[in-house]
């Protein structure tokens, strides 16, 4: 069957629900401990971005074909005036005040730090995947919503199991919520449809 949002969706059974007990990498919590013990200020992080993702590291992001994030100058067939779409990687600008996140900013590409931010260097997609989308399990307001389109963009990650746990939270605000949705319907590809051993009926 096929919900509002327009996902193929599928019953659940005891697989699922025992899958849905997360693990947390080792790595993911240390990276973690990292961004809140980092100086006060701007932290950042990289890591590979998955095939066909690029940008020009400051103001616009591809995501796949015709699909675009930011602002450019020019037209989309101005290559004179259009900056050069990098292939990754992607790079994590995280804003705080004292321990607490306040903004997650985005980018693709050549890689730059700005004077008084803290550059952790790069971390695996796998860290940087599951600390992201702790933050949208957590974190309120935009903050929440802003983080799970970096944890999608990190190569050979699957994360439509957190997606859709996300997605099914009735605590999480709802821009969050649809957030998850809207990534779990590009995730589900040509196929049309999220894997069943990760798919339940959604409220």
């Amino acid at each position: 069957m096929r919900n509002d949002y327009g996902l193929r969706t599928a019953g659940c059974g005891l697989g699922l629900l025992i899958a849905a007990a997360l693990f947390t990498p080792i790595g993911a919590q240390s990276l973690a401990r990292r961004v809140s013990s980092a100086p006060e200020g701007r932290v950042q992080f990289s890591y590979a971005a998955r095939a066909g993702v690029c940008g020009n590291g400051r103001s616009y992001i591809q995501t796949g074909p015709n699909s675009y994030t930011g602002s450019w100058i020019g037209n989309f067939d101005d290559a004179r005036r259009m900056d050069p779409c990098v292939a990754g990687p992607v790079r994590v600008v995280v804003d705080r005040a004292g321990r607490d996140v306040i903004s997650i900013q985005t980018f693709v590409g050549p890689p730059s730090t700005a004077s008084g931010t803290t550059d952790l260097g790069t971390v695996s997609t796998e860290d940087a995947a599951y600390y992201l989308l702790s933050l949208a399990r957590q974190a309120e307001g935009r903050v929440g919503r802003d983080a799970i389109m970096p944890a999608m963009l990190a190569d050979s990650t699957d994360n439509s199991s957190e997606l859709l746990e996300i997605a099914r939270d009735q605590t999480r605000p709802r821009e969050t919520r649809r957030s998850a949705l809207s990534w779990l319907g590009q995730s589900a590809g040509a196929q049309g449809a999220i894997p069943s051993s990760v798919t339940c009926v959604l409220l």
